[in-house]
């Protein structure tokens, strides 16, 4: 089974832990699957939808250095279920989006505020019991990380490449913890409906009960309105995601959880993939027609009306919206089906965005590609066409695609500039640990330092040296910046090779940090 493409995640993501595959296993079942983050266009929100005072809620979210900002509440709605793929996640976030989409979210008209603090409450619960617990269980970890993996802070690149490959035996006690967690969550959420007040229950730096009300500040207006009403009664049918109450939202809690831990499934979803692309157009289509008048609105009116009894007319919703969008002043139609997913061809992802995002992240390569030829808009094609999601920057998997279609000089320009404006985290055992630079412990590069090798023409384009082929190591200092240190060409072969030379190029190696020991001693 081609996890990848029913899933769009990498494959191995959903064979990294025991969770992970019945997580997925589950979400095929009920036709769940991930948008890509980068191509999808997330539309502006509606400014009587926004809490008063935060018009910085809706702001459109923008590139820097190849990394597209993410409005946290703007983005990511617990009634949205299809989950979303961020190639800078790690790969645990995956199977947590998709549980998501099994465990659904609570919703009834008129219910007041804490009502949605505590469904959104209820709504992170599980995928996040997954995510600290049930899937590090049997997820593998790196020799450093042997006791404890880094939960709470930037993800290890070790543990993921070891994930990549092989499990862990089940820790029993890990699961017993996340079950723990839980059940005490639950009964904090109890006491929060009997006493009317939001009753926390932290654990480390988690608190849901905080995130619950921040997450119903953000989205409460929308909720509380018509348009919203609107999407559940015309889009969202019975076993389609939606719960009545928070006490059948809880009981979906319970029976997914169990089924994660047990050789069972929970009860699917009444849907395909159909019914969740079906419910994603309509929710954007609502969102616009609740902006528009007069006969634009009319006309959008009947698109969604449609739609609704049709969730299968995806090619005349895209044709009647495109015609639309020709006559009245409405989000344009490459932004509206721009969704992160194959749509029909040539709709679902937004060119604009991925074209914006390599400008921001390797400007001097798209301009190396755009004066060769005028090939730009042919080469960007290709590059979406062939894009599958992988957790890599939009400038290294650019980069890569590159080297493998002998664009040589475009592709070290390219890696040149993602490495430069995302550079690993700072290896604070190489700045903490001092090392003379006669050691004669055996060497390594260091975990944070990355080598580039550039032509001579990369090399001019650039400015780097004196205009001829160089090697590059481009390494983050203490002061928050990325240092680029000129090493000499000829030990590129060797260092590329994890080869280590001796004498005098050995302890100049040393001294600027690009060779580390392998091992620091004691004495």
């Amino acid at each position: 089974m081609n996890l990848n493409n029913k899933l769009r995640a990498p494959s191995w993501e959903f064979k990294r832990s025991l969770a992970a595959t019945r997580v997925a296993e589950m979400a095929i079942e009920s036709g769940l699957f991930l948008s890509h983050y980068e191509y999808r266009v997330a539309l502006d929100v509606p400014e009587v939808w926004l809490p008063e005072g935060r018009t910085d809620l809706g702001a459109a979210s923008s590139w820097q250095n190849g990394i597209l900002a993410e409005q946290k509440y703007h983005y990511f709605r617990n009634d949205q279920l299809l989950g979303s793929f961020h190639p800078h996640h790690q790969s645990a976030w995956s199977t947590h989006e998709l549980c998501h989409g099994l465990v659904g979210y609570a919703w009834q008209p008129n219910a007041g505020s804490l009502f949605h603090a505590l469904a959104a409450r209820l709504a992170e619960l599980l995928p996040v019991t997954l995510f600290y617990f049930y899937d590090d269980a049997s997820s593998a970890r790196c020799w450093m990380h042997e006791f404890a993996r880094p939960l709470f802070g930037s993800p290890c690149p070790r543990c993921e490449r070891e994930s990549m490959t092989k499990q862990r035996p089940l820790d029993p006690e890990r699961i017993a913890a996340g079950q723990r967690f839980l059940d005490r969550e639950l009964a904090a959420i109890e006491k929060s409906k009997k006493l009317g007040r939001m009753v926390p229950n932290h654990w480390g730096t988690l608190d849901l009960a905080s995130d619950g009300l921040a997450y119903a500040a953000a989205n409460l207006t929308r909720l509380q309105s018509s348009a919203f009403e609107r999407y559940v009664a015309q889009f969202v049918h019975k076993n389609q995601g939606r719960h009545n109450s928070l006490e059948a939202l809880e009981a979906r809690i319970l029976d997914v959880s169990q089924a994660i831990l047990e050789p069972k499934n929970a009860s699917p979803w009444q849907s395909d993939p159909t019914t969740w692309i079906a419910q994603d157009l309509g929710n954007r289509l609502i969102q616009i027609w609740m902006e528009c008048e007069g006969d634009s609105a009319d006309e959008i009116d009947h698109i969604i009306e449609h739609l609704a009894c049709n969730p299968q007319a995806i090619k005349k919703t895209v044709a009647d919206y495109e015609a639309l969008s020709q006559e009245y002043v409405v989000p344009a139609a490459e932004d509206v089906f721009a969704v992160g997913y194959p749509l029909l061809e040539g709709w679902g992802k937004s060119r604009t965005q991925i074209l914006a995002g390599l400008w921001s992240a390797c400007p001097t390569a798209m301009e190396q590609i755009d004066q060769k030829e005028g090939r730009l808009d042919k080469t960007i094609n290709a590059f979406m066409d062939g894009d599958e999601p992988e957790r890599r920057s939009l400038a290294h998997r650019f980069a890569n695609w590159l080297k493998h279609k002998d664009d040589n000089v475009a592709h070290e320009l390219a890696l040149f500039e993602a490495t430069i404006g995302q550079s690993l985290p700072v290896d604070q055992e190489r700045l903490s640990l001092a090392v003379e630079p006669t050691s004669k412990a055996a060497l390594e590069l260091a975990a944070d330092c990355r080598l580039v090798h550039l032509s001579v023409a990369a090399s001019q384009i650039l400015g780097i040296g004196d205009g001829t082929e160089s090697l590059v190591a481009i390494q983050p200092n203490g002061q928050g910046e990325v240092d680029v240190k000129l090493i000499d060409p000829e030990w590129a072969a060797g260092l590329i090779r994890g080869e280590t030379p001796d004498g005098l190029i050995r302890e100049l190696l040393i001294e600027s940090s690009v060779l580390v020991p392998s091992r620091y001693e004691l004495s």
